[in-house]
């Protein structure tokens, strides 16, 4: 509830106060953004001091920075919450769904946000990243449903070889887990869970796939190597 309050209020805001203002669309595209930012990082802070969750987010993810592609695994719902609370100034791919949300498409539509249906969807995320914007990837599609096998689309890859751009993964891991696939919201753990995002080290694809091949070849190459490095990671944890 106060979740979707807090998007219908803040959408209701920017309609009526920041989109007549006779200024430019990417100055009113920052601002919105940063008072997402803002209000998340409120929200997530109100959750926590209801006992409801607890968090540990690495401080080099809160560093400003342009044209980085942010990929990350997805077990949970809150993920993104988490991230756009954390990562400043970052664009992300959302469900088209969102646009026809009466309390998300104000929000979303001055966020700049790119829909998931839209026609040439690698060429204009890739074209965001060349802009020096960030971009934030779920490789999966969707939240993880079997952790101990997760299920890369090419999307994210497609993405990055396209523009080239450095890849900043992010782990996130939850303990206990909740709010997964298919899981009621309602359906909590008997104690507040623990929600840890660890930026990585930097990936540069040309360390880690030959560019010199096809671009279909890449992209096939850069999921394989991506689906096994988080992989890997999460098995650790």
């Amino acid at each position: 509830m106060l979740f979707g309050l807090g998007a219908l209020v803040l959408g209701l805001l920017f309609a009526l106060l920041l989109y007549p203002l006779p200024i430019s669309a990417s100055t009113k595209q920052c601002w919105t953004r940063n008072s997402m930012r803002w209000l998340l990082w409120l929200y997530v802070r109100i959750m926590r001091s209801l006992g409801l969750l607890r968090f540990d987010i690495d401080a080099s993810l809160k560093r400003k920075t342009t044209g980085k592609l942010f990929i990350a695994n997805h077990p949970t719902l809150l993920d993104v919450v988490f991230i756009l609370s954390a990562v400043p100034d970052v664009n992300c791919i959302v469900k088209a769904a969102l646009w026809k949300n009466p309390f998300t498409f104000a929000v979303v539509t001055m966020a700049g946000f790119i829909r998931n249906d839209t026609d040439d969807l690698i060429a204009v995320a890739a074209d965001n990243l060349k802009g020096g914007q960030n971009l934030i990837i779920f490789p999966e599609g969707t939240r993880t449903v079997d952790l101990k096998n997760l299920d890369f689309k090419r999307g994210g890859a497609h993405i990055a070889v396209a523009a080239g751009a450095p890849i900043q993964p992010i782990l996130i891991d939850c303990d206990p887990i909740t709010l997964r696939k298919h899981e009621k919201w309602f359906q909590v753990p008997s104690q507040p869970p623990l929600f840890t995002l660890r930026g990585l080290p930097e990936i540069v694809i040309e360390e880690c796939i030959d560019t010199s091949r096809p671009k279909p070849i890449q992209v096939r190459h850069l999921t394989r190597f991506l689906q096994s490095y988080f992989q890997n990671l999460v098995n650790k944890h």
